[in-house]
């Protein structure tokens, strides 16, 4: 890569300006290529981060407030925190629990039932007719 010579003498110019220091053709010549080098390097950052604050700003916009309905914005949002969630889970342990009481229920029910006719085969089994009828009406069925 050749610098060109004016390039060289305003660079020359500018370190002894600004620093006080003059510097051999050599020293330019590495100072000017350093400096293209980080030139192109944050050249590219700028745009890596003008991207970034482009995509921050686009994405601001989709949180703004609702000013036509921001009690629904505000109550959707907090169904999506935690109101959705906790719908859900009420609903699983009442889902939970009636199918639980309702087996208990049965459980129960069967429980009853095989005790009343364990009582009624053993009670009525020399009985007469008469005395089975008035058995039965002392022990009535379990309801269902």
């Amino acid at each position: 890569m050749e610098i060109s010579n004016p390039h060289l003498i305003k660079l020359r110019t500018r370190v002894l300006i600004q620093y006080g220091i003059n510097l051999d053709e050599t020293s330019l010549s590495i100072l000017s290529v350093l400096q293209d080098d980080i030139c192109e390097k944050l050249t590219k950052q700028n745009q890596k981060l003008e991207e970034a604050v482009s995509s921050i700003k686009r994405s601001k916009k989709s949180l703004e407030v609702d000013h036509n309905h921001p009690r629904w914005q505000a109550f959707w949002f907090g169904m999506g925190k935690w109101g959705i969630a906790s719908i859900l889970f009420i609903i699983l342990i009442g889902v939970y629990t009636q199918f639980y009481i309702s087996e208990q229920h049965k459980k129960k029910y069967v429980e009853d039932w095989c005790w009343w006719y364990k009582s009624y085969y053993n009670e009525t089994k020399g009985m007469s007719k008469n005395a089975a009828e008035k058995w039965l009406y002392n022990h009535p069925m379990p309801a269902q």
